[in-house]
């Protein structure tokens, strides 16, 4: 997954900011619940929106065919815990 908000020089591209596993097979419900936030810097700029895409192993963008789709972003400030 890559999203707008992101510039990281440390990924390519510069933007990915999670990697979903597939452990089910076609059709089947996808969950991820990671144990913890994985935070990632926000570049510096003013937005307007933000879009996420999504990209196969091979950076094809993917066409997500079920509309139903829940993603949480936590934004913090910096240097608050």
């Amino acid at each position: 997954m890559t999203c707008s908000l992101l510039n990281s020089p440390y990924s390519l591209p510069h933007n990915v900011f999670y990697t979903v596993p597939l452990s089910v097979g076609l059709s089947n419900i996808i969950v991820v619940s990671p144990s913890q936030f994985i935070w990632n810097e926000i570049a510096p700029n003013i937005y307007n929106q933000i879009v996420i895409t999504f990209y196969d192993q091979l950076f094809n963008r993917i066409t997500l065919m079920d509309t139903q789709i829940t993603i949480t972003l936590a934004i913090k400030e910096l240097g608050r815990d």
